[in-house]
């Protein structure tokens, strides 16, 4: 999974509950400033709570009208009735522009936030909190709205502001920590991402204590993101921490809780632990879809990292349902869109579309270069992606030129030996195989495997037992002296990791090939007994495996 995605909406706030009761703690913050402050939070309280009161039926001549249809018409309000007072009016559209977000409305909410922003500045001294605050709310709906880089730069000048004026240890100063913590996602700013939400989840433990929602979700945002650190023991135990807290607090089936569960999950996909990490994207799915509605963008981004599952599970059917539903939730020209551009190309790759998967990967980089900027990682990724396509339609001098441009910028971007740059490397590897640049090949895949072992923390991995599979054919592709003992060890290594219970593809790739290497050692028994027990296993993919159900059919019939 991609954890950046899961990055873009922490923090988010859902029901519209929540915003009521925060703002009636800034209202009484108000009432117990200043008397003019006092009418002036008597005013926002009300017409807030007018437009709140137009969804009852008795109010609206007995019609529903929707939240938007709501906010439309409190902001038609403020402009008519606090045209002469600007501070109150940015009082109320920081209100609107709050909920607007929660809402997903993410459009009028930045139109909102730079409104009350820019009424503040025109109305406020200089360095004003209020100031500060408006800007910090400016800064997390532009990285909400999937604008990272403003976000960022929005949000750094907040946290100055907010310290100058409200000071380090404030609940003020943690909140945009956060936001600025969720923003810095991109692997050479984890490291400052992470002592971010840890310096703004001591502030929430100290002043709000352990049971908060607030020190909660900051603890499940501080897993995510030591999850992009490749630290995932730690993030595992941080989301199972906030996951028990927020659950505590709110319920099992409250937004929130379902954004945590979905973290989680994607974290336990990661881990090889699919049963669990299927239980809880789909109690997830199912509270975003009876609380936030179809068209909410928490409900997308949990979508795709269901997908980035279904697809390891070879559920591609599935996996493309989910993710042609988040991608029209997301529509064409937020950063998230491409994540699922990108994986449904390698849907199409595991169906043998190669030419409509390439097309996919064109559509991705090109997406990712339009918002984060054309030196972006993921955008190499997809790169790598396309020349990997390139391999399967035949393509290997162009994909072997792509795929070392990939891995060359991703070292450069996410370091050697980053998450980032473990499955092109891999690509990579498969390709100069191909190219017959065999010992090439054995070393990059070599490196591949110690690579995971590390990101993974075992060499027990679905992964480690992939590259295995790729080394055994450079080994046999090189075909030197003890070459095919290095192949038998590393097929012997796979099926020792694989499940013999398990029904994945790749179990069946690994048999497939040990039983044509037993073939070629002569030991026929072996070789039909894993052919046999190959076949199925394949048959059960049929969707990509056809070559391979052929090829099983063939080698099988050559062992007797």
């Amino acid at each position: 999974p991609v954890a950046g995605v899961r990055a873009c909406r922490r923090g988010h706030e859902t029901p519209v509950a929540v915003d009521r009761e925060r703002l009636e703690q800034r209202y009484r913050e108000l009432v117990r400033h200043d008397l003019p402050a006092r009418a002036r939070a008597e005013r926002v309280k009300s017409i807030l709570l007018s437009v709140f009161r137009q969804s009852d039926p008795q109010q609206s001549d007995g019609a529903a009208v929707s939240a938007r249809e709501q906010l439309e018409r409190g902001v038609q309000r403020i402009g008519e009735e606090l045209a002469g007072d600007p501070a109150t009016q940015a009082d109320v559209l920081d209100a609107v522009a709050r909920i607007e977000g929660n809402l997903g409305l993410l459009d009028p909410a930045l139109q909102h936030a730079r409104r009350a922003l820019a009424l503040r500045q025109a109305v406020l001294p200089r360095g004003d909190a209020p100031i500060a605050d408006s800007r910090a709310l400016l800064g997390e709906t532009l990285r909400l709205h999937g604008d990272a880089d403003q976000a960022g730069r929005t949000l750094e000048r907040a946290l100055k502001e907010t310290l100058a004026a409200r000071g380090a240890d404030s609940l003020e100063a943690a909140q945009v920590r956060r936001s600025l913590g969720n923003t810095l996602q991109r692997p050479d700013e984890r490291a400052r991402a992470v002592e971010l939400l840890r310096q703004a989840l001591a502030t929430f433990r100290r002043r709000l204590g352990d049971g908060h929602i607030d020190t909660a979700q900051t603890l499940a945002d501080l897993g995510s993101t030591l999850e992009g650190e490749g630290r995932y023991k730690e993030a595992e135990q941080a989301d199972r921490q906030a996951l028990a807290q927020l659950e505590r607090a709110l319920g099992p089936h409250h937004p929130r809780v379902a954004m945590v569960q979905a973290d989680l999950a994607g974290l336990l996909d990661r881990l090889s632990h699919p049963a669990d990490a299927r239980r809880l994207f789909e109690a997830a799915i199912v509270t975003q879809r009876a609380t936030l509605g179809p068209r909410h963008l928490d409900l997308a981004q949990t979508l795709f990292s269901y997908a980035l599952l279904l697809i390891g599970q070879q559920d591609l059917q599935d996996a493309d349902a989910a993710l042609r539903e988040a991608l029209d939730i997301f529509g064409p020209n937020r950063y998230e869109a491409a994540h699922c551009l990108r994986y449904l190309g390698v849907s199409a790759m595991d169906q043998e579309r190669y030419q409509d998967a390439a097309g996919l990967f064109t559509r991705a980089a090109e997406t990712y270069r339009r918002t984060p900027g054309a030196n972006d990682s993921e955008r190499w990724r997809a790169l790598a992606c396309l020349g990997w396509a390139h391999l399967k339609l035949g393509r290997v001098p162009l994909a072997r030129q792509e795929l070392s441009l990939a891995v060359a910028q991703l070292e450069r971007l996410a370091g050697p030996e980053s998450y980032e740059v473990r499955l092109p490397l891999k690509q990579l590897g498969e390709t100069l195989t191909q190219a017959g640049a065999h010992s090439e090949a054995i070393a990059t895949l070599e490196r591949v495997r110690r690579l995971e072992g590390k990101l993974f923390g075992t060499f027990r991995h679905g992964e480690v037992a992939g590259s295995d599979l790729l080394l055994a054919r450079a080994w046999l592709a090189r075909g030197a002296a003890g070459d095919r003992q290095a192949a038998r060890r590393s097929l012997d290594e796979a099926l020792g990791i694989l499940s013999p219970r398990s029904r994945e593809v790749l179990y069946g790739k690994v048999l497939l090939e040990s039983g044509k290497l037993a073939l070629a050692e002569g030991d026929r028994a072996r070789a039909r007994r894993e052919l046999a027990a190959a076949e199925p296993v394949l048959l059960a993919h049929a969707a990509s495996t056809r070559a391979w159900v052929r090829e099983a059919r063939r080698l099988l019939a050559a062992a007797g």
